[in-house]
């Protein structure tokens, strides 16, 4: 005689319980932690703005002390000509 329901394993079966367990992201949504994954999510995005725009700085610092020096380079030369 075969059984018409799945097979389950004693894991499954918990303490004699045939009840279904709730899906884990409703889980997760009941207890706040949806929301603290999309706070964090909002926060590395954050971080992702700020590292970008620092590194779009030092970039541009790095090109103008480059410039600074080799036009006060110039300027020496130049004097030293005369």
């Amino acid at each position: 005689m075969e059984s018409t329901r799945p097979n389950r394993t004693s894991a499954d079966q918990g303490a004699g319980s045939n009840q279904d367990t709730a899906p884990v992201s409703d889980t997760n949504a009941s207890s706040g932690e949806g929301a603290k994954a999309s706070h964090t999510k909002k926060v590395e995005e954050g971080f992702e703005r700020i590292k970008t725009a620092a590194s779009i700085g030092m970039n541009r610092v790095k090109i103008a002390g480059h410039l600074g020096i080799n036009w006060i380079k110039g300027k020496y030369k130049s004097s030293r000509k005369q």
